[in-house]
């Protein structure tokens, strides 16, 4: 951990999810992310053959709490660990001031960080962008039934792309495709593969 940041204070109270510095210290801490050497390793894709291990998604978004009823009550997803962040992490995120709230939600191994900016003030159109545009193109998950899945993601608040419905007989087994979006327009795919 930078000496700077522990001088600075900035890892006390909540925003290490109530872990404080002297605790912090016997998890032997590197970075924002420490309190997480408090978990099982694998919990959080640990390194453990020296090849890199993914970690998770980063998903701005223009309303936390709207976010969270919809990974979590149409996704799936549960509440994880929430930090705020300020000005140690300007740097990294290539502004000149920073504070936002980073917001876990995870499922299984998949864990997503939904960043609730206050300042500077979030940017940028809020709707889909096409599966052709350089980037990341969508998120995907398998589901058991597309139709009641896209219901609920309507219900909390995304949008179902309904020309983007697909169904493929393949050879006996038949494969469900809907595109979706969250809240703020991140493409969401859904898909039963027949089994």
């Amino acid at each position: 951990m930078p000496e700077s940041v522990r001088r600075s204070g900035a890892l006390s109270g909540s925003w290490f999810c109530g872990v404080t510095p002297t605790r912090l210290r016997k998890f032997e801490v590197a970075g924002p992310y420490g309190p997480y050497r408090a978990r099982k390793q694998a919990d959080y894709g640990a390194v453990e053959d020296g090849r890199p291990t993914f970690s998770h998604f980063g998903i701005c978004v223009s309303d936390l709490e709207r976010s969270l009823a919809f990974y979590c009550g149409a996704l799936g997803f549960e509440k994880a660990e929430s930090h705020e962040i300020g000005a140690e992490f300007a740097r990294l995120m290539e502004l000149d001031r920073v504070a936002v709230t980073s917001q876990f939600i995870r499922r299984g191994p998949t864990a997503i960080e939904l960043l609730a900016f206050h300042e500077p003030s979030p940017f940028g159109e809020r709707e889909r962008r096409a599966v052709n545009q350089f980037g990341l193109t969508h998120l995907s998950f398998r589901v058991r039934d597309v139709a009641a899945t896209a219901e609920r993601v309507v219900e909390l608040g995304g949008a179902v792309v309904g020309s983007s419905r697909t169904t493929i007989d393949l050879g006996g087994t038949v494969l469900e495709f809907v595109y979706c979006t969250d809240p703020d327009g991140v493409r969401v795919e859904l898909m039963d593969l027949g089994g």
